[in-house]
């Protein structure tokens, strides 16, 4: 693997990430012989993403190796994390985990650490978000073929706080 750097995502990247989030939809399924509705195909679109980068509740950031998008992670309002992708090609080098050590340095600098954070987890992507601390919070759910598992972190509030 060349240098990993992580930056703020750009609407130049809107294609990439498709391109990424589009490559892993079978993870997503309950069964992966199913064709992925079109709301979520919608969604992966490269439209779908350009408009989520122009939206102010979604920051995105990159990682980025050798020039290429590797993969990234969306937050929403900060408390939610929106997508977590990384290119196959690049499972198992601890992206994920940067690009989530990455949000977390981000929240704390800006003083904008929410007290919880949710997702809806792919099954295949529960044991990634476990090792980040995040825990089940209640039953599998699916949609239209779409499995997830909801799934909630416990953050400190502040440094302010935890001085107390």
């Amino acid at each position: 693997m060349g240098v990993l750097t992580i930056r703020r995502a750009k609407l130049e990247d809107a294609a990439a990430l498709s391109q990424i989030a589009n490559g892993l939809s079978h993870f997503y399924m309950a069964d992966a012989q199913l064709p992925v509705p079109t709301w979520l195909q919608q969604s992966f679109t490269e439209e779908g993403y350009r408009q989520r980068l122009a939206e102010p509740a979604f920051i995105h950031d990159v990682a980025v190796i050798d020039g290429h998008v590797a993969g990234f992670i969306a937050t929403r309002n900060n408390d939610y994390l929106y997508n977590l992708f990384v290119a196959q090609a690049y499972h198992g080098q601890g992206i994920a985990k940067r690009l989530w050590q990455h949000v977390l340095q981000r929240w704390q600098q800006q003083a904008v650490q929410p007290a919880t954070v949710s997702l809806r987890s792919s099954l295949f992507a529960v044991p990634v978000y476990s090792r980040f601390g995040f825990v089940k919070v209640g039953q599998v759910g699916e949609h239209e073929g779409v499995a997830f598992q909801p799934m909630a972190l416990a953050l400190k509030q502040s440094l302010t706080e935890e001085r107390l």
